[in-house]
């Protein structure tokens, strides 16, 4: 099954699939998550996704597809640059991690700095 068009960096062997984004355009409501729309009920593997990234110690087990499943359903828009970089956006703040390779581990630096971009967004388990 195909999630997207591939990435630039895809033509290599394994290379991922780049998720698509559909801008709703919905309105701003005050208060809530950095004045955007109301949360959305997350899925069973998000709500875990997301319980994984606030344990201690922080695990080194994730898998990428799924804290970025987690962080499109969270409104984050995720843009892919070279280098095996990930920026993820959210209204006016922005962080870039990297992305594991050649595997789909996310390592433990890259967690720690996803757990406080959401927890700076407000997004909490």
């Amino acid at each position: 099954m195909q999630r997207g068009r591939r990435c630039a960096h895809s033509t290599r062997t394994g290379g991922h699939r780049v998720p698509r984004r559909v801008d709703t355009g919905k309105g701003v409501e005050q208060g809530g998550r950095l004045g955007f729309d109301a949360p959305r009920k997350r899925s069973g593997r998000q709500q875990d996704t997301l319980e994984a990234i606030y344990t201690n110690p922080t695990p080194n087990d994730i898998r990428l597809h799924d804290i970025e499943s987690l962080l499109e359903h969270e409104g984050c828009k995720l843009e892919y640059r070279g280098g095996s970089k990930m920026k993820i956006k959210y209204g006016g703040l922005s962080r870039t991690v990297h992305m594991p390779h050649p595997g789909s581990q996310t390592p433990t630096h890259t967690v720690r700095t996803i757990r406080d971009f959401l927890n700076m967004i407000g997004v909490k388990p």
